[in-house]
C-alpha cells in the first residue's frame, strides 16, 4: 500500500502553492511556571487540550507553522521536554517533563499565552479533548516478521489486537480504539447511565490498558484486527460475570519507546552560567505609549476601566499602569497594579519596574536580577536596578540599542544613573557612548548629568575636573547636593585631605534636614567621617555611637585609619584602646597591622600581643610573625620570640633571632648570626659575653677593647720579683691599668643591663 506520508505529499503537491504563515514561539522561565507565547493570526480561533504529559495547541489556520527554534535557549527542560509540529496547520505538541497543568489565555487580543505550572498531583491532567476516531491502518507486513495474536482475556477482554513488531508508546492521544471516544467522557447526545462497578483494580487496569493500546494504534505501532471489533463491542456491553476471572493489576510494561521518552523528559540544565531571560515585552516601555498627549492616553483607559456593573477590567487596569510607566510615573503605576486582581496574572515585573523608575535601584532579590547578559531591553533595566562590576558579563550593545529606542523623557530620567553604573564598573567606552546619546538629544544639562560627567572624567584620569564639578553640585543647593557631598567627603578621604569648615557645616545641616529620609543614615555616616578628616576625633567617635548598624563598620574602619595615621599619641591610645579592647574583631588585616606597629613604636608590646593573639586572615604571614616576635622580645619573652620566628628566613628575621638568642643567654649562637649578618660589633660583644678567646683580627672597635680588658683582668698583674723602686713603680702602673679596665667593664655592664 502507499504509505500515508506519500499520500500527504501528493496532496500537498496537487494543492498548488500555499503561502505558509510562520508563528515564532517565545519562552520565559519563572519561579512557579514556564511561559510560552506566540502570535495569534487575525481572525483565527484556537483551543488547547491536555492529555497527561502531552498538550496540544490548535490554531484554526491550515497554513500555520510554529517556529520553536529559540525556545530552549531561554528556558530549561524542567517542565517542558520538547516541542513539535507534524506539518503546516497541525497542532503544536508540547511533551511535558512532568504531570504539569497547562493554562492559557489571550494577551492584548493578539498573543496566545501558555503557562506550564508545577506538578500538583499524580493524577494525569486531562481537559479540552475532542472525540477523534482512530483509523484502522493496514500496514504492509514483512513476511519475515509474522504478527503475534493476543488472546482475549478470560471474562473481560479489552481487544483482540496484533502487534506489527513495534513497541507501544505513551506519547499519543487518548481514546477508545473502537469508538474513538474518550474513556472518561460520554457522548454529547447521550445521557450518562449508571454502570456496575467492576472493582477498583480491574477498572483501573482495563482503562490503562485501553489508553496505552489506543495511543499505540494512533501512532501506527499496532494494527487492529477487524474480526475482533464486534466481539469487543459485545463484551464491553455485557456486565462483568460475578465469577469472572479478575484481571491482575500487578502488570508493568516497559518498552524501548518508553525508555527513550524517559531520556527526553529528563530535565536539562541551563547552558552557560546565566539564568533565563525575561520576555522583553514585559519591560518594553516604548511599546506602552505614543506621541499623543498624556491626558489623551490616560483618559482613554480611565473611560473604559469600569464596566456596566462597576467591575474593573484587569486588561484596562494593567494597560493604564503601563501608560503611567511609559510617562515615568512609578508610584501611580504601582497604585493601579494593586487594584488588579489575580486574573491579571503575575505582576511582579511591572511592579518592580515602577519601583525602579521612582527609586533608581532595587533591593535584591527582584525579577530583573541577573539579566545583564540578555540581548534585549531587559539587560538595560537589570543594569539600572543594581550596581555592576567589571567582572559582570554585561551586554553593552543591547543596552545601547535599547536606550536609543526609549522615549526621550525616560532617557532623560534614567540616563545619568545608567552612566554612573558603567563608570563605577570602569566601562568608560559605554559611559561615553551613553553621554553622547544624551547630549545629542539635548535632554538635560542639570546636576544629575553633571555628576555623571564627573564620574566619567574621574574614570579618564581628570581628577581635578571631576572634583570641581562635584564640589559645585554639592554647594548648589539642589536635590543632588547630598549625593555630591557624600562623593566629596569620600574623595577627600582617599586623598587624606581635610574638609573646609563650610562644607562640614553644610553637611551637618543636611543630616538634620534629611534625618528621616532614605539617604539620612548615609549622610550621618558621612558626617562622622568628615569630622575625623577635620581632626575632631572625639566628635567623630561620638557620632559613630549614634549610627545605625548598617554601614557603621565601614565608617568606623575609615575613622580608625585616620586616627592611626594622623592623631597624636594620647588621642590615638585613648580611642584605639577603647575600640580594639576586645581584639581585632572585624577590622581589616591591614588596619590591624598598622595599629600594632604604632603600639609597638609607643612601647606597648603587651597590647600588640593581645591584638595579634590568633590568626589574622589576609595579613602577610612574614610581617605578622615578625610583629609578634618583636612584641614578645620587647616584652622580655625571648623564647616566645624564637618560636614566632620558626620557619622565617631573611636578614630581618635573622637579626631578630640573634637578639632573642642573645637575650636568652645563647651568646655563641648569637655571635654566629651577627657575624653572618656582618655586624662585627655585635658579634664581638656576643663572643665576649660567651667567654670566647679573642681572634687575631679583633684589634679595634668598642667590644674589642672590652674583650682585651676582660682578658687582662682574667690573667691578672704579674707578681713582683724584687722590692726595688722600679718594681714598685711598675706595680703601681699595673694597678692603674687594672682600675681602668674595671671601670670600662662596669660602664658596659650598666649600659647593657648584664
Amino acid at each position: 500500500m502507499i504509505p500515508r506520508f506519500l499520500i500527504s505529499a501528493l496532496l500537498l503537491l496537487g494543492a498548488g502553492p500555499v503561502l505558509a504563515q510562520t508563528l515564532t514561539v517565545q519562552s520565559g522561565e519563572h519561579a512557579t511556571f514556564t511561559r510560552l507565547v506566540t502570535r495569534l493570526p487575525d481572525g483565527a480561533t484556537w483551543r488547547i487540550e491536555q492529555d497527561g504529559p502531552v498538550a496540544r495547541l490548535f490554531i484554526d489556520d491550515p497554513d500555520v507553522i510554529f517556529d520553536t527554534s529559540g525556545v530552549f535557549r531561554l528556558i530549561p527542560r524542567d517542565r517542558l521536554a520538547s516541542l513539535s509540529q507534524a506539518g503546516p496547520g497541525d497542532p503544536l505538541t508540547l511533551d511535558l517533563a512532568c504531570n504539569c497543568p497547562v493554562t492559557s489565555f489571550v494577551d492584548d487580543g493578539a498573543y496566545v499565552v501558555l503557562d506550564i505550572g508545577n506538578q500538583v498531583s499524580e493524577d494525569p491532567v486531562r481537559f479540552g479533548l475532542i472525540e477523534q476516531p482512530v483509523p484502522v491502518i493496514e500496514i504492509e507486513r514483512d513476511p519475515r516478521r509474522m504478527p503475534t495474536a493476543l488472546p482475549l482475556l478470560a471474562g473481560n477482554a479489552a481487544a483482540q489486537l496484533t502487534m506489527n513488531g513495534h513497541s507501544p508508546s505513551a506519547a499519543a492521544a487518548v481514546g477508545d480504539p473502537v469508538t474513538g471516544q474518550l474513556a472518561s467522557d460520554p457522548p454529547a447526545n447521550q445521557a450518562v447511565s449508571p454502570e456496575p462497578d467492576p472493582g477498583p483494580d480491574l477498572s483501573r487496569s482495563e482503562r490503562a490498558l485501553r489508553e496505552q493500546l489506543s495511543r499505540a494504534a494512533t501512532q501506527g505501532l499496532v494494527e487492529i484486527d477487524p474480526d475482533a471489533l464486534a466481539e469487543i463491542a459485545a463484551q464491553l456491553d455485557r456486565p462483568e460475570p460475578e465469577d469472572g476471572t479478575p484481571l491482575s493489576s500487578n502488570i508493568r510494561a516497559t518498552t524501548s519507546v518508553d525508555r527513550d521518552m524517559v531520556l527526553v523528559t529528563t530535565p536539562q540544565a541551563l547552558s552557560g552560567s546565566h539564568g533565563a531571560c525575561l520576555d522583553p515585552r514585559k519591560v518594553d516601555l516604548k511599546a506602552w505609549g505614543d506621541d499623543r498627549p498624556f491626558g489623551h492616553q490616560v483618559g482613554a483607559y480611565r473611560a473604559r476601566m469600569a464596566g456596566e456593573f462597576d467591575d474593573l477590567s484587569p486588561a484596562d487596569v494593567t494597560g493604564l499602569a503601563r501608560t503611567y510607566l511609559y510617562f515615568g510615573f512609578g508610584a501611580e503605576a504601582r497604585q493601579m497594579l494593586e487594584l488588579a486582581g489575580p486574573e491579571a496574572g503575575d505582576l511582579s515585573v511591572p511592579i518592580a519596574l515602577a519601583r525602579l523608575l521612582d527609586e533608581g535601584g532595587l533591593a535584591k532579590p527582584h525579577p530583573l536580577d541577573d539579566q545583564v547578559h540578555c540581548d534585549s531591553v531587559v539587560a538595560l533595566w537589570s543594569v539600572y536596578a543594581n550596581p555592576i562590576t567589571s567582572q559582570d558579563d554585561v551586554n553593552s550593545g543591547a543596552i545601547l540599542r535599547a536606550f536609543a529606542e526609549l522615549p526621550v523623557h525616560i532617557r532623560s530620567h534614567i540616563g545619568p544613573g545608567l552612566v554612573r553604573r558603567f563608570t563605577n564598573a570602569g566601562d568608560a567606552e559605554t559611559s561615553e557612548l551613553l553621554l553622547r546619546m544624551i547630549n545629542r538629544a539635548a535632554l538635560q544639562d542639570g546636576p544629575p548629568m553633571q555628576l555623571a560627567e564627573a564620574e566619567l572624567a574621574r574614570l579618564n584620569g581628570a581628577e581635578d575636573e571631576a572634583d570641581t564639578i562635584v564640589e559645585e553640585v554639592a554647594h548648589s543647593g539642589v536635590a543632588e547636593s547630598p549625593d555630591a557631598l557624600i562623593t566629596l567627603v569620600n574623595r577627600h578621604f582617599d586623598m587624606r585631605q581635610s574638609l573646609p569648615n563650610d562644607t562640614v557645616n553644610l553637611l551637618e545641616s543636611y543630616v538634620t534636614e534629611l534625618r528621616r529620609a532614605e539617604i539620612g543614615p548615609q549622610l550621618a555616616r558621612t558626617r562622622a567621617l568628615a569630622l575625623a578628616l577635620a581632626g575632631d576625633f572625639p566628635a567623630a567617635f561620638a557620632a559613630t555611637e549614634k549610627l545605625d548598624r548598617a554601614g557603621t563598620q565601614e565608617t568606623l574602619v575609615k575613622i580608625l585609619t585616620l586616627l592611626t595615621e594622623s592623631a597624636d599619641d594620647l588621642t590615638f591610645l585613648e580611642y584605639s584602646l577603647a575600640t580594639t579592647g576586645a581584639g581585632a574583631g572585624a577590622l581589616p588585616a591591614d588596619l590591624v597591622m598598622q595599629i600594632a606597629r604604632r603600639y609597638l613604636g609607643l612601647g606597648f608590646p603587651e597590647r600588640v600581643m593581645a591584638l595579634l593573639d590568633g590568626p589574622l586572615p589576609g595579613a602577610p604571614a612574614e610581617e605578622y610573625s615578625m610583629l609578634r616576635g618583636q612584641a614578645a622580645l620587647d616584652a622580655g619573652q625571648p623564647r616566645r620570640a624564637l618560636l614566632e620566628l620558626v620557619g622565617r628566613t631573611g636578614p630581618a628575621a635573622d637579626a631578630l633571632r640573634a637578639e632573642a638568642l642573645q637575650m636568652s643567654g645563647l651568646h655563641s649562637e648569637a655571635a654566629e648570626l651577627f657575624d653572618a649578618l656582618e655586624s662585627p660589633e655585635e658579634a664581638l660583644r656576643s663572643e665576649w659575653l660567651a667567654g670566647l678567646p679573642p681572634s687575631g683580627d679583633e684589634q679595634e672597635g668598642l667590644y674589642a677593647t672590652r674583650k682585651a680588658a676582660s682578658q687582662r683582668l682574667t690573667e691578672g698583674p704579674a707578681s713582683p720579683t724584687d722590692l726595688s723602686l722600679a718594681a714598685a713603680r711598675t706595680l703601681l702602673e699595673q694597678a692603674e691599668a687594672l682600675r681602668r679596665d674595671i671601670g670600662l667593664l662596669s660602664e658596659d655592664a650598666e649600659a647593657s643591663g648584664q
